[in-house]
């Protein structure tokens, strides 16, 4: 049994504290927890302390867990802390390996499996680290059973700029007057609005009922009559029509499953007409895992993030052509953990 002293009393601790708590984590005792100048006196049923009093006690690592990492790193830097002493949950790969519960090593550095923090988002390699912490286990889609609706503004304001103009200048000119085009995890209908503009009719899918039936009240609304909502999962939904375009915005965020991704490729593939064009948007990671996923410590939201090679080529396989590619967004960085989201549109070549 290893003791730790955590820093921080905030989202990520109090989440490593249920984790060791409920056994989950069992090789980790919680001496106590430590502040820069702390705002309460007890965390989670312990003593949160002054870092001053950190060469009083007796541990064996201090986890930081904190988004502070800076402002702490200097603060430990001028009270001569020993750096081999501090573990930065947001700054390397914490190594875990399963036995009787996931045990924790601090000291591996090439870890086969990891955990890692952004933010208020838990980030590993292991999917059976996530089912063993989430409810939702291995369908992320399951998440979208909630009564919860999508909403634009949870989008930064940079990646929703350069996602809307890749859409006009490289997608939007290619749509057809007289054409059909099929929005897939299509949320509350905002981009399908902007579409059906340019052609003739849109069937859109969505997984959540809820916002299918928002995204239905918006366009009675507005006047939009060629617009036909489903409320339907992607990995079952059967196309009965042929599509002169597609598009797919986070998607492939939610199934993690490698084999359902390629059949719904495959379906796509198949529906859409020769030439036609298919615009997808997921975001995706450079790092040399084939995928990471992303736990988010407040409302469980969990996201697959695929390996960009990986990723492109699951559709290059199947005989999309990729036309065009842009970083939307390549801000979301740790120290270890890089997410970049990412556009594309691709075309389905002629067929001999």
């Amino acid at each position: 049994m290893e003791n730790i002293v955590i820093w921080g009393t905030g989202i990520i601790s109090g989440f490593i504290t249920r984790l060791i708590h409920e056994k989950k984590i069992s090789n980790l005792n919680i001496v106590c927890y430590v502040e820069t100048e702390p705002g309460r006196e007890e965390f989670e049923g312990l003593k949160v302390f002054p870092a001053s009093e950190l060469s009083r006690m007796e541990y064996s690592k201090v986890l930081v867990a904190s988004t502070f990492v800076k402002e702490i790193r200097n603060w430990i830097v001028e009270n001569n802390i020993s750096e081999s002493d501090i573990c930065y949950a947001a700054e390397r790969k914490i190594a875990i390996t399963r036995r009787h519960g996931w045990e924790v090593n601090f000291e591996d550095d090439d870890p086969k499996e990891w955990i890692s923090f952004m933010k208020n988002v838990l980030f590993t390699n292991s999917i059976e680290f996530i089912e063993s912490v989430s409810e939702i286990g291995k369908d992320f889609s399951k998440y979208w059973h909630a009564e919860e609706l999508y909403k634009a503004e949870n989008i930064s304001s940079s990646l929703k700029k350069n996602q809307e103009d890749m859409l006009y200048t490289s997608f939007i000119p290619h749509l057809k007057p007289a054409g059909i085009l099929c929005d897939m995890a299509c949320a509350w209908g905002f981009y399908s609005e902007i579409f059906a503009e340019y052609v003739r009719h849109i069937d859109a899918v969505d997984y959540s009922e809820y916002q299918i039936r928002v995204a239905k009240e918006n366009a009675r609304k507005k006047g939009i009559s060629n617009i036909e909502y489903y409320a339907a999962d992607a990995r079952e939904y059967c196309f009965d029509k042929e599509y002169d375009a597609f598009v797919m915005m986070g998607l492939l965020l939610n199934i993690q499953n490698d084999t359902e991704v390629v059949e719904i490729l495959k379906k796509v593939y198949d529906a859409m007409s020769p030439g036609g064009y298919v615009f997808v948007k997921d975001s995706l990671t450079k790092m040399k895992e084939a995928k990471v996923y992303g736990f988010d410590l407040r409302d469980s939201y969990t996201g697959c993030y695929r390996n960009m090679g990986n990723y492109e080529k699951m559709y290059t396989d199947i005989g999309f052509k990729i036309i065009e590619k842009r970083i939307l967004a390549d801000d979301f960085y740790t120290g270890v953990v890089e997410k970049p989201s990412v556009g594309y549109l691709m075309k389905k070549e002629h067929q001999p």
